[in-house]
C-alpha cells in the first residue's frame, strides 16, 4: 500500500484564464454593426473581446457582415489574437450622420462618453486602456475637402492616451493620399493607403487597411516592443 507523504500539487488547467499581453499592443476599435448582439454589445459602451473570433462573432448574429465591425474584427484577427476594445455606435442613415455618431461626444442626459470618446474611460470599465486606436470605414473621408473629422478627434484623445492612431487614406489616386497624408502633423497618426483586396464569402471586395495594420502592429509589439515598425512583416488575409 502507498502512502502520500508531505503536500500533493494538483494542477487544474481548465477554466478562465488570465489575459497576458503587451498594454501597448491593446486594440480599441469604434464601429458599426446593425446586426450585434446588443446585450453582449451595447451601443457605446467599451467591450473587451480577448483575442478570441466566437468572441467577436456577436457583432454578426445573422452573418450578413453588416456595418464595419465584423470585417474589421476579422482583419485583426488575421494577424493575432489581440485584446481588442470595441466600441458600437449606431450607423446612421447618411454618412455623415454616421462619422457624427463615432466622432461622439458627452452625452447630455446621463454625462456618459459616446463614439471614439467612449474609449478614454475605457479602462475602467474593463481593465484596459487602448493603445492602438481605429475606426476602419471612418478616417478616409476628406468632408468638403477638410481634414478628416474622425481623425481630428482621435488625436487628441490619442495624445491624452499615449496610443497610435491608424488612419485610412482615401484608396483613389497617389495625390489624394498626399493631400490627406497633409491633414495632420501628429507623428502619432498613421495612414495607410491604398486599401487591400480580401474575400468575404464567396465576394472578392476592397477594404479599409487599418484594422489588419493595427493587428500587425499588435503582433510585432508583442513580439519585439513597443513603438516597432510594422515595415517588412507578413500582412495576413490580404489576396491583391
Amino acid at each position: 500500500m502507498a502512502f502520500l507523504h508531505g503536500v500533493e500539487v494538483i494542477e487544474i488547467d481548465a477554466g478562465p484564464r488570465p489575459i497576458q499581453t503587451v498594454k501597448s499592443s491593446v486594440i480599441g476599435i469604434v464601429g458599426t454593426a446593425p446586426d450585434a448582439d446588443p446585450d453582449a454589445f451595447p451601443l457605446n459602451t467599451p467591450v473587451l473581446v480577448a483575442g478570441s473570433r466566437k468572441e467577436a462573432a456577436g457583432l454578426d448574429t445573422e452573418g450578413t457582415a453588416l456595418g464595419t465591425l465584423p470585417a474589421a474584427m476579422d482583419g485583426i484577427f488575421d494577424q493575432i489574437g489581440a485584446v481588442v476594445i470595441v466600441v458600437r455606435v449606431e450607423e446612421g442613415g447618411t454618412e455623415a450622420e454616421s462619422l457624427a455618431n463615432v466622432i461622439g461626444g458627452v452625452n447630455a442626459v446621463d454625462g456618459n462618453f459616446e463614439g471614439v470618446h467612449a474609449l478614454v474611460g475605457a479602462e475602467s470599465v474593463v481593465g484596459f486602456s487602448p493603445r492602438i486606436l481605429i475606426a476602419p470605414g471612418f478616417t478616409h473621408q476628406r468632408p468638403e475637402g477638410n481634414a478628416n473629422p474622425v481623425v481630428a478627434e482621435l488625436q487628441g484623445i490619442g495624445d491624452r492616451l499615449r496610443a497610435v492612431i491608424i488612419a485610412d487614406g482615401p484608396n483613389t489616386n497617389d495625390a489624394d493620399a498626399i493631400t490627406a497624408a497633409g491633414d495632420f502633423g501628429s507623428d502619432r497618426i498613421y495612414l495607410i493607403d491604398p486599401w487591400h483586396k480580401v474575400m468575404v464569402g464567396s465576394d472578392i471586395v476592397s477594404v479599409p487597411a487599418s484594422s489588419r495594420v493595427a493587428g500587425l502592429i499588435a503582433k510585432v509589439d508583442n513580439d519585439t516592443g513597443f513603438w516597432a515598425s510594422p515595415s517588412n512583416n507578413l500582412l495576413g488575409g490580404v489576396i491583391g
